[in-house]
């Protein structure tokens, strides 16, 4: 932003850099770990902490303006979801399951809601991580858990609209009249925006070796939305596009090595970040 790159480390830090040539601008040491990347608007830098606090620095100065704090997990998954931000509301997804609705310049709480499910059998299941980002489109707050529950939140009550049993790590793909969802159990998902009717659901492969139970476990990740295609990546290297009016596949494409990251897709060019650190860039 104006020439200005924001970046939060795993020790406590957040930096703004200037892009022509990296000087650091200024430099704030929060004291926690940091697993995020920071949200950056209406002059503000949100970070959430490891430890589930939100800090909001001045983006011309790192000055801390407020904080807030959810409730602290000792289990959660790798990484972190980053705040969003639709008019003055940011909306705090937490690894408690917590999703919190906050004025932008004074964090004044404006709703709070918990998508943890309870009663979940087995260590993994029972993690109520909130790791997709939340998504905001029109006033709607799009937000799903790892422990089964996704719902539809009015972004300027937090009334629930709509919710649905489904759980996952990934990013909900707001397009259109519909949202699209890939779960914990391997589907791709497709509901309509307003009512959370199911469209359409289609089975991602499940293993490595797709007639082998034993091997791999499949995980995916996306979907992104381009050149009216949904992509995913998976962890066994593929890429796999899906017709987003019925789930169809469109195409399947093993690029090399494993992905545990979406797509991103800038213009007409497609990027790809694969684990052992290759950067592939598809047209």
């Amino acid at each position: 932003e104006d020439g200005i790159l924001y970046v939060s480390t795993g020790f406590g830090d957040v930096l703004a850099l200037r892009m022509s040539d990296g000087s650091v601008v200024w430099r704030q040491s929060l004291g926690e770990p940091l697993r995020c990347a920071p949200t950056i608007a209406q002059g503000r830098v949100f970070v959430i902490s490891i430890e589930n606090k939100t800090h909001v620095l001045e983006a011309k100065t790192g000055r801390v303006v407020w904080h807030h704090s959810g409730i602290a997990e000792s289990a959660s998954l790798l990484g972190a979801a980053s705040p969003a931000v639709e008019g003055d509301t940011v909306v705090i997804p937490y690894s408690s399951g917590e999703i919190f609705g906050l004025r932008v310049q004074n964090g004044r709480l404006a709703w709070s809601e918990v998508l943890a499910v309870p009663r979940q059998v087995g260590a993994l299941p029972a993690i109520a991580d909130i790791r997709g980002l939340p998504v905001m489109v029109n006033k709607k707050v799009y937000a799903i858990s790892h422990s089964g529950r996704m719902a539809v939140i009015d972004g300027r009550t937090g009334d629930r609209v709509w919710d649905k049993d489904l759980g996952g790590i990934n990013t909900p793909c707001v397009v259109g009249a519909a949202v699209f969802i890939a779960t914990n159990d391997n589907l791709l998902v497709a509901l309509t925006r307003r009512q959370g009717k199911i469209l359409w659901t289609q089975e991602l492969q499940q293993f490595e070796n797709a007639s082998d139970p034993s091997s791999k476990r499949l995980v995916w990740y996306g979907p992104v939305m381009a050149g009216g295609r949904l992509w995913l990546t998976n962890s066994a290297g593929g890429l796999v596009s899906y017709a987003p009016d019925n789930g169809a596949i469109l195409s399947d494409r093993e690029i090399a090595g494993s992905f545990f990251l979406p797509p991103v897709v800038a213009g007409e060019t497609m990027v790809l970040l694969s684990d052992d650190g290759y950067l592939y860039a598809l047209r």
